[in-house]
């Protein structure tokens, strides 16, 4: 009795082991933050194209040839709600463009027509509907 009691405690601890090593970690080009909406920016990612629903690059620095950029973020949690991409230039806000999350992962991206003349450090943030900044990205445009 005393064996059986053992083998069954031994198989729940193993089978916790098993679970926890099932989550998956994958590689997250950001760090999540957590939302006081209860959700989370699993990506956030600077790009020149969004192609099938996913970004083609990822930029830090880019020159003034190129004239638009995209800021593509993956959300979790955020389902039902509305979730701000902030684009700003020399502390100026300089376009908000708010995007509905109609799952709960679900992946969005706004994008930016940049002047020529608007050289310098740029940042782009997520901001939930309690208006909680989730993430910033910056980037310097046309050095």
């Amino acid at each position: 009795m005393k064996n059986l009691i053992s083998m069954i405690c031994l198989t729940f601890v193993l089978m916790s082991v098993s679970f926890a090593a099932e989550v998956p970690t994958g590689s997250v080009s950001t760090p999540a933050k957590e939302s006081t909406t209860g959700g989370e920016v699993v990506r956030a990612i600077l790009t020149t194209e969004v192609k099938d629903r996913a970004p083609a690059d990822e930029i830090t620095q880019v020159g003034t040839e190129v004239k638009k950029l995209f800021f593509f973020t993956e959300l979790k949690g955020l389902s039902d709600q509305e979730v701000i991409h902030r684009w700003e230039y020399k502390g100026k806000v300089m376009s908000e463009v708010k995007l509905p999350v109609k799952a709960t992962r679900w992946r969005i991206w706004s994008s930016k027509t940049f002047n020529p003349d608007w050289v310098g450090e740029w940042k782009a943030s997520v901001i939930d509907s309690s208006g909680k900044v989730l993430i910033e990205k910056t980037f310097v445009y046309g050095k």
